[in-house]
Order: C-alpha cells, then structure tokens, then sequence
C-alpha cells in the first residue's frame, strides 16, 4: 500500500498492484494485488435483464431490444491516463452506444493504496423505451464470497426520508444479494 503510481500504455502499477485496461473495449481486463488475479472478466456497461412474467405480457423484449446488446457492442474512446488529486490516476472510457441509443462513460480511479473508484455515466436518448437494467457487469474468482456494496438504501428501497436517496454501505455474502423476485 502508499507509493507512487506509475501509468504506462494500458497499464498502472503501484506498490503490490497491477491494473490492465483495455482501450477498445472500455474494459479493465486485470487486477493483480500481490501477483494474485482479482478479475476472470473486466466490467462493462450492461442495460439488459431476463424478461419476467410482467414484461413478457408488456412486450418489453421487443419494445426495449435497443438495449439488448448496447453495453456489449459500445465502442469507447479513451484520452489515456490523467493525474488526479493525491497522487491517483485516472482513465476515462466513453462514446455513443449503438443505434443511437444514448452515450455512456465509465471512469476509473486509481489511487496509490490500491483502492479503485468507478464511476458510470448514462446519458440514453430521449424518446428510447424504458431502460431494463443499468449498470456494470464482470466477473469474479469464485472464491470471492463475500461484498461491500455501496448504493442507496437496500435492495428495493430506493428513497430515503423527503423523498431523497439514502447511501448505505454493507458488507455480506455474494448469496445474500439475490432477491427472489419470482416466486414459484
């Protein structure tokens, strides 16, 4: 942890830690701490979700298909690196999403403990159907059972006291996050 970072190319590398990115696809492709892979699949913005009983009925699959495939096939640009307040540094991955559905921007921030911060900006076109899903998707090591997860309030529950978000943060297992929200 602590020292410098150093960026180069697609790369950044700091005291015990190696990230990889991959400019064309907007992805971090590696996450090494301590010679050990975090990542099996970078994140990428993903919009699509399996249709339920409702949406099939609401023809959402037809109706939102604009959305199937746009995080798979966005097409980003990116400036490189950048400096960024104490010591971190930055990469910034956006473009227009296919079909003209709207333009997306996922940033990351590393900092020289090791920590990443990501930050995802959506900007959909208006007049689009409604948005099945936003977000990232990747994958992890299956040994990894455990999540910190910071959003606003739990599962469901979106709005805090006056109608405003509430952030919480948590930390339980990978098990724990699934909601039920079909039940047979």
């Amino acid at each position: 942890k602590g020292g410098g970072l150093v960026a180069s190319g697609d790369t950044v590398r700091g005291a015990g830690f190696e990230i990889v990115f991959d400019a064309k696809a907007g992805t971090m492709t590696s996450w090494k701490v301590g010679g050990r892979e975090l990542l099996l699949a970078g994140f990428r913005p993903d919009f699509w979700r399996a249709p339920n009983e409702n949406d099939r009925g609401n023809k959402m699959q037809e109706k939102s298909a604009v959305w199937r495939h746009a995080g798979r096939d966005w097409k980003p640009a990116t400036k490189g690196f950048e400096s960024a307040p104490g010591g971190a540094k930055t990469i910034a991955f956006s473009g227009p999403l296919p079909a003209g559905a709207g333009t997306c921007e996922v940033t990351y921030t590393v900092r020289p403990d090791g920590w990443v911060e990501v930050a995802f900006h959506l900007a959909p076109k208006k007049g689009l159907a409604d948005l099945p899903r936003v977000g990232l998707v990747g994958e992890l090591p299956g040994a990894f059972d455990r999540v910190t997860v910071v959003r606003t309030r739990a599962a469901g529950d979106l709005l805090g006291p006056q109608g405003r978000p509430a952030w919480a943060s948590y930390t339980g297992t990978v098990a724990e996050q699934f909601v039920p929200y079909l039940m047979v």
